[in-house]
């Protein structure tokens, strides 16, 4: 996956993000509580290390991405279990 390809991802993962900041703070009705700060704590962190790990390891972020390009390997009974659960 090229570069096009990861700006997309985060991008995706941005609006994502945003989308759940939004849908908790209409939620909660109170952002300045403890829950509401731990929750913008964990987003913040969450962008950051996607941003770290972007600049800091392109190629790591390019083979995880393209795991969802490759053949299915998952064996048949873990598809079974996975369905079961």
């Amino acid at each position: 996956m090229g570069s096009n390809g990861m700006a997309a991802y985060l991008a995706r993962l941005f609006v994502e993000r945003a989308l759940g900041l939004l849908l908790f703070l209409l939620g909660s009705g109170w952002v300045l509580g403890p829950r509401g700060a731990l929750w913008l704590a964990v987003y913040f962190a969450a962008i950051g290390t996607v941003v770290w790990l972007y600049r800091a390891a392109p190629d790591t972020m390019a083979a995880r991405l393209s795991i969802a390009d490759t053949k299915d390997v998952t064996p048949v009974w873990d598809k079974v279990l996975l369905a079961v659960f």
